[in-house]
């Protein structure tokens, strides 16, 4: 019964913890053209997130505009495929 309430708490914590680095993680481009592989790359920097994405259909080498400061994820990644047919989902962490 308490090795169920020690692991319940941690999992509570962890949860907390997790929920308040989520929030803190902000992205900023300088306003001007980028890749959209150079962008994925400077969003997976600033977060520390991994970005997975099909090869075959994303053309990595489109140029697009970008200019975001202290946006969250969602909004550079909105940024980013914008000009796109492409959409994102964020799953766990």
């Amino acid at each position: 019964m308490h090795n169920i309430f020690l692991c319940t708490l941690f999992f509570i914590l962890l949860t907390i913890e997790s929920g308040i680095a989520q929030k803190t993680k902000t992205v900023s481009f300088a306003s001007g053209s980028v890749t959209i592989k150079e962008g994925i790359s400077q969003i997976e920097k600033q977060t520390g997130y991994s970005i997975a994405y099909e090869q075959s259909g994303l053309n990595l080498s489109q140029v697009v505009s970008l200019s975001l400061k202290e946006g969250d994820i969602n909004q550079a990644l909105q940024q980013l495929l914008n000009d796109t047919q492409y959409t994102f989902k964020i799953k766990g962490y």
